[in-house]
């Protein structure tokens, strides 16, 4: 070789050294590092790696996994979400209604008048309230002479002016947590004593009883189904086009009649929904018009559940199910547990709700007010445990709280501290993509950043928790979970929550059958697993398919940002390198071009060489 080749050749072997040198330090390796807002950062890969190829080993379903229909209060029935979990694209549906609903048939409900509501437990209160059109309409007082039951009843007295049209007063039955608001699988009936006293013009009493609503394509209850129970033989107001009406007689004035109102029955000869409907508000309405007047005696009312309650009440849920069932969706039955009623606690939020999801429906209730071997002292460390124990997920449903009313900044603080200091009870799961229940999606997001960095392996999901028949498109919490699984049975997508390939976000944005693999560019580890490691610089590869162009693809190391690439298609195919440490952990988010983020994936947690990752969570396995 010339000496003029060894030199040219020695020139370009430096200038390579110095050009991998440079392009090296063009990415960002630790959280230090992190970008600028907006900073695009250049794709290692782009041009010089093979394609990917899409793991297909475990298909992502998208799935909700907190969902309520006609056995929790409400108005929303399972067909409703059946709907409108296809036109989404919905794969699967995971119902859980609320456990302590399904304690109604221990209860009895009187309306005695002695204390307003005779009952058999006493820290609930449950009360009729009177609702008038025209203010001082209806006249109720309560007397001692000739009561059916106890030592009083309430006579009802309504007269209107001559002149006016018809106007109504309704004595509303309000129970706290809605616990008559029962499903008519349960076959709820309604007992009332009833005596007739005076009655002139055009005036009436009628019995209205409010079911589950049918959509009416924007709003929260939707147009309800209503059955209304009149008296023949007298003037009527005009029914409203979604009421039916049942004639029951009550000739027998001046003296009690019993009144029994089917409403199972009557429903299921009304309305198409049949038994997927449940019992929402009972009115006792009295109206008249044009000088009318009508006085009648009222008591001992009651709700009674005829049928089905408890466990054998989910178990008739699945049954039906099986009827709603389509070629495009898979129907699960869970349930969500509420907790004891603790003063600590309700002072910073609502009680501890758990979601917990089992392999073949539900094995049994977990009542922690009956049973005192569920020790609810520990709860809701003891209401996990109990899940676990019985083959289940454990998911910690809205952390902050389950009401809407934003909570203050020192209170979140408060249940944030609570939870990472308990390890979150060692959950399987944690609501995270939840953007409107107590605090807003960055508080939920920065509490399983804390979660993470104390190496607490939880699974992240989303959550809807609807309850009522507003269009799922038009709900700022609409978030969805994609359990990257082997199958849609129950059993193969718990253990993808338990192992963390996961990932959850707004299926109107995300395209609902589109997948996101985060993993080693080797398949050594991916999203879920606790991989043991020295510090060291790893490579990984994303691949996205169903985002949007001009969209952000963000690498986030130990809640930082190091790492951005714009979409400039739906999919994404890339790698990237960075030097992780034990104790690290990683994930990925997608941003909309307001940097809103709108779908997570869950994070590779990093630890220790020699320590031994959780059985759900071991590399490659």
């Amino acid at each position: 070789m010339s000496r003029y080749q060894l030199v040219l050749s020695l020139f370009i072997l430096l200038w390579l050294v110095c050009f991998g040198a440079l392009w090296s330090l063009s990415l960002p390796t630790t959280a230090s590092a992190a970008n600028k807002p907006g900073l695009e950062q250049p794709a290692e890969a782009d041009k010089t790696d093979p394609p990917l190829p899409m793991d297909r080993s475990r298909v992502p379903y998208l799935s909700q996994l907190h969902l309520h229909g006609s056995l929790s209060e409400g108005t929303a029935s399972m067909a409703h979400h059946t709907s409108e979990a296809e036109l989404a694209g919905y794969d699967v549906l995971w119902w859980t209604d609320h456990m302590e609903r399904q304690f109604g048939y221990s209860y009895k409900h009187y309306l005695g008048f002695e204390n307003s509501l005779e009952r058999t437990t006493g820290y609930l209160t449950s009360k009729f309230l009177i609702q008038q059109d025209v203010p001082g309409f209806l006249d109720c007082t309560f007397g001692s002479n000739n009561p059916y039951a106890g030592s009083y009843h309430a006579t009802c007295r309504a007269e209107a002016q001559v002149g006016w049209d018809w106007t109504e007063a309704r004595f509303s039955y309000a129970s706290s947590f809605s616990w008559e608001r029962k499903s008519l699988m349960a076959e709820p009936e309604v007992q009332l004593q009833v005596r007739p006293t005076h009655l002139s013009g055009d005036a009436c009493f009628l019995i209205r009883v409010t079911l589950s609503s049918r959509s009416d394509g924007f709003s929260n209850p939707g147009i309800p189904n209503i059955i209304e129970y009149v008296p023949s033989g007298v003037a009527l107001p005009e029914p409203a086009a979604n009421v039916e009406r049942v004639v029951f007689p009550y000739h027998s004035w001046g003296h009690w009649n019993y009144v029994c109102l089917d409403l199972a029955g009557d429903a299921r000869q009304l309305f198409w929904e049949e038994d997927d409907m449940s019992l929402v508000e009972l009115d006792l309405v009295f109206a008249a018009r044009d000088g009318g007047a009508i006085e009648v005696d009222l008591d001992s009312f009651r709700i009674q559940l005829n049928s089905n309650t408890d466990l054998a009440l989910f178990q008739e849920q699945e049954t039906l199910l099986a009827d709603l069932h389509s070629n495009v969706l898979t129907h699960h039955v869970g349930m969500e547990v509420a907790g004891p009623y603790e003063h600590e606690i309700l002072e910073y939020s609502t009680r501890d709700h758990l979601v917990a999801l089992y392999p073949d429906g539900i094995p049994e209730l977990i009542d922690y007010e009956r049973d005192p071997s569920t020790e609810p002292d520990r709860y809701p460390r003891s209401g996990v445990e109990t899940i676990q124990d019985q083959g289940g997920i454990a998911i910690i449903a809205h952390p902050y709280s389950s009401l809407k009313t934003p909570m203050s900044y020192e209170n979140a603080e408060y249940l944030a501290t609570r939870m990472v200091n308990n390890s979150a009870w060692n959950a399987d799961g944690l609501e995270v993509g939840y953007l409107d229940r107590g605090r807003l999606l960055e508080d939920f997001v920065r509490l399983w950043d804390e979660l993470s960095i104390r190496s607490v392996f939880i699974t992240g999901v989303a959550a809807m928790d609807h309850h009522c028949v507003k269009p799922w498109d038009q709900f700022e919490w609409r978030w969805g979970t994609w359990l990257r699984s082997q199958s849609d049975s129950a059993p193969d997508l718990m253990e993808s929550i338990r192992a963390g390939e996961v990932f959850f976000g707004d299926p109107f944005i995300f395209d609902p059958d589109g997948d996101v693999v985060f993993a080693a560019a080797d398949d050594s580890f991916s999203m879920g697993d606790v991989v043991p490691t020295q510090s060291e610089r790893k490579r990984f590869k994303i691949i996205v398919d169903g985002a949007r162009e001009n969209d952000h693809m963000v690498v986030y190391h130990n809640a930082q940002e190091v790492y951005r690439k714009r979409f400039k298609s739906s999919s994404m195919n890339n790698t990237f390198n960075v030097t992780v440490s034990p104790g690290d952990f990683m994930r990925i988010e997608l941003l909309d071009p307001n940097d809103d983020p709108y779908l997570f994936t869950n994070p590779i947690y990093f630890v220790s060489t020699g320590t031994q990752p959780p059985p759900d969570r071991v590399p490659g396995s």
